[in-house]
């Protein structure tokens, strides 16, 4: 079970970071939750609109150390943005049931954070300008 809960934790992490939202139903329980500070997702569709707004950003996920325990998990992981934040290091305590991923806690050091959201804020206006010129 470690070894296939280690290949599901491994999956989701690296298809977020390289934007394969298409990916992630598979991998997540249709009850899923996302945790992020006093902000819960429930459900997988919720889950997986959390990671579509910060598409724009994110280069790819690089994990540095994950632990595995039964259908628990926690990975440590640098969430690398072509923002002036770069690489924003992050935990994600994450449960499955029955293979797929059912909640998934997430801390992450946001000291530059908002570097990161400005430069979402100025892609999402020039997107919105763009499609209304």
């Amino acid at each position: 079970m470690a070894s296939d809960s280690r290949d599901l934790v491994t999956s989701y992490i690296k298809a977020v970071g390289e934007n394969r939202l298409e990916a992630l139903p598979a991998m997540l329980d249709p009850d899923a939750e996302f945790v992020v500070g006093d902000t819960t997702l429930r459900g997988a569709d919720a889950f997986i609109g959390g990671f579509r707004r910060l598409t724009p950003i994110i280069l790819r996920n690089e994990i540095r150390k994950l632990f595995v325990d039964g259908d628990e998990a926690c990975v440590i992981y640098d969430f690398v943005t072509d923002t002036p934040a770069k690489a924003v290091p992050s935990v994600e305590y994450i449960k499955m049931r029955n293979g797929r991923i059912l909640s998934s806690l997430l801390v992450f050091e946001r000291l530059h954070w908002p570097e990161v959201q400005a430069v979402l804020k100025e892609r999402a206006e020039r997107q919105a300008a763009a499609a209304s010129a």
